[in-house]
């Protein structure tokens, strides 16, 4: 089977998108848990997230629009509609005979776009945006580099069948770009976020193999779900994620990075050109958990580590002893609060250091 693989660079994040939409989960599968940091935010000097610092707004979604779809009001009903088109993130292709859009973002919703058709490779063509004038805004660029596609048993034996062409193809499946979505605000306890756009996932089990199983399974068992940021276990890197605001299941596989007993920062996978998505922050001191009464003797099970605790719920106030950067043999008892903690069974945490907490503190509005 050969692939179609699209990919925007925009946060590093992918999804994969087999097939039409899916209906989404029944609102009594939603968590209750509040989503902490993303392992995408910018870190502060600790090399922990710093969640006083919002994510970027979710890249626009979009569709062909048929020739009885003309206007945003159109656009919006078909999305809604009983027959869901299939959602798309950028870049946009579009075909030779349509290069007319709908379009989805957070600053305007829905609205219907004429584009016009780029450089194309059979039914796959680039597409251009219009100018003010209603003109193409950029020129089809020249192609200068000839290819063709083979399959896994052929070898690049001859270049007769290479042409100069754009570097997409039609396949079976697709991979579209996925930003994390939903506006981080304040609130009373580390970050909340619109729950509305907010993803959630659970880890796949056994016998889940497509997004319509992840659907089925979630809807059948009535499993419960897990907000960002995305925690998975040593042995399992692949997980279920529903978007609300494509309103489908997706199966996702990606890669367990920086695993902190049972509890593992999640990497997505590589673009199709093989580029990796920008590594997760560095951690930069070195930290072991005690118990409150404890003090720092044991520096010798410290390990360099992101801030993550196994085993709490949000606003719990653990102690760890941590170095510093100035002075890493010497290590100081410091008492912090859990966030975004993930998983209902031996939850995964974020350790909210007293200096991420006080920046927090003092960007909330009065």
């Amino acid at each position: 089977m050969k692939t179609f693989i699209a990919v925007v660079s925009l946060m590093g994040v992918m999804v994969s998108q087999s097939g039409p939409g899916v209906m989404g989960m029944p609102q009594t599968s939603l968590p209750a848990s509040t989503p902490g940091p993303s392992s995408l935010e910018q870190v502060n000097e600790e090399g922990s997230p710093d969640i006083t610092k919002p994510l970027d707004p979710p890249p626009p979604l979009y569709f062909t629009a048929p020739a009885s779809v003309n206007s945003a009001e159109k656009c919006k009903a078909m999305a809604d509609g009983a027959d869901k088109p299939a959602l798309s993130y950028p870049p946009i292709f579009v075909t030779p005979e349509n290069s007319n859009i709908c379009i989805f973002s957070i600053a305007d919703s829905w609205r219907y776009e004429e584009g016009f058709t780029g450089n194309c490779n059979g039914e796959c063509c680039e597409y251009v945006t219009p100018n003010e004038e209603g003109k193409p805004s950029v020129p089809n660029q020249e192609l200068s580099v000839k290819w063709t596609s083979i399959s896994e048993s052929e070898n690049c034996q001859s270049g007769d069948k290479t042409e100069a062409k754009p570097q997409i193809m039609k396949g079976e499946a697709f991979v579209a770009v996925i930003a994390l979505v939903g506006v981080i605000s304040q609130s009373g306890l580390g970050v909340s976020a619109d729950q509305g756009q907010q993803p959630y996932y659970f880890i796949k089990p056994e016998g889940v193999d497509s997004a319509e199983q992840c659907e089925t399974y979630a809807t059948e068992n009535e499993v419960v779900t897990f907000n960002w940021p995305v925690y998975t276990t040593p042995g399992n890197s692949e997980i279920c994620i529903y978007f609300p605001v494509l309103s489908q299941w997706l199966l996702h596989q990606g890669e367990n990075v920086d695993c902190v007993g049972e509890c593992c920062r999640w990497l997505p996978p590589p673009a199709n050109d093989g580029t990796k998505p920008a590594p997760l922050p560095e951690a930069l001191l070195s930290w072991y958990e005690v118990d409150a009464l404890s003090e720092c003797d044991n520096d010798a099970s410290a390990a360099k580590n992101p801030f993550i605790i196994q085993g709490g719920q949000n606003g719990e106030e653990r102690s760890i002893c941590v170095n510093s950067l100035e002075s890493t043999d010497t290590f100081t008892k410091t008492v912090g609060t859990l966030v975004g903690c993930s998983r209902p069974e031996n939850a995964c945490c974020a350790f909210l250091t007293p200096e991420t907490r006080e920046k927090l503190d003092e960007a909330q509005p009065q």
